[in-house]
């Protein structure tokens, strides 16, 4: 907030940091001009099934991520500065193959079919929020509304952001936001750090023996082509497998006088 008012003032001449509803409000400004660029920057929120036994059916899972309002969250919490995710490999990153792949978007009717053969009726679930993210607490406003068409109460938490990080590094959280850039841009590189079994950043704790072998393999491999067959099956299990929500892959931004 002071650093949006210093550079409308004239006191500063560029701001760096700004969020989405703040730089919404600068681009009016003739004074000042907006840049973004497209970034791999991934938001989402994991999926924990070790931690709620209802998350531990895939069914379930692809029923959760078919109910989110993407658009709705791109437009009202990101206020425009962001696009759609698709998967950890992000729709600005080498190898996006996200209508291919299947990338979910908001489809209510098909959630609900996906509830019904999951056989598992209505349950209560906590989505955990660092309290030093407003955004995301806005965010899971929308998706507790979405989520209750499926018969799912999601409870909100906003916690201290050492106890968040706490309990997610130790695996304890059933729903929690995240967001994650690499140093790397690089699909495979990012895939390492966030979909590997085992891997500590894996915070959502999922497990496939098969993108393993597709991130292995892609790591080192130089031939365009296979590097494009290798990243569509990945993106095909990531949605298949659903243990994240995919929410969207935030701009950057800088604001000048």
């Amino acid at each position: 907030e002071q650093r949006a008012l210093l550079l409308q003032n004239g006191d500063i001449d560029v701001a760096d940091g700004l969020p989405p509803r703040l730089l919404s409000q600068l681009a009016d400004d003739p004074n000042i001009n907006v840049y973004t660029a497209p970034s791999t920057r991934i938001n989402y929120i994991g999926l924990n099934a070790a931690a709620e036994p209802n998350l531990a059916d895939p069914l379930v899972r692809q029923a959760i991520s078919y109910a989110i309002p993407y658009q709705a969250l791109i437009e009202n919490v990101m206020s425009g500065f962001a696009t759609l995710a698709g998967t950890l490999i992000t729709s600005s990153m080498e190898g996006y193959q996200g209508e291919a792949a299947g990338v979910y978007t908001t489809d209510l009717d098909r959630a609900k079919e996906l509830m019904d053969q999951s056989g598992v009726g209505p349950f209560e679930v906590e989505l955990a929020v660092q309290n030093s993210r407003a955004q995301d607490q806005q965010a899971a406003v929308f998706i507790q509304d979405a989520l209750r068409e499926l018969g799912i109460t999601v409870n909100i938490n906003v916690l201290p952001d050492g106890e968040f990080s706490s309990l997610r590094d130790g695996r304890e959280l059933a729903m929690f936001f995240h967001e994650w850039f690499s140093w790397g841009d690089d699909p495979f590189y990012q895939m390492t750090f966030l979909a590997k079994c085992g891997a500590f950043t894996n915070f959502a704790g999922g497990c496939n023996d098969r993108l393993d072998e597709i991130i292995d393999e892609g790591t080192f491999e130089t031939d365009p082509a296979v590097r494009e067959a290798l990243l569509l099956e990945a993106q095909q299990l990531m949605v298949e497998d659903a243990d994240r929500i995919y929410l969207w892959s935030a701009d950057w931004n800088l604001a000048t006088r």
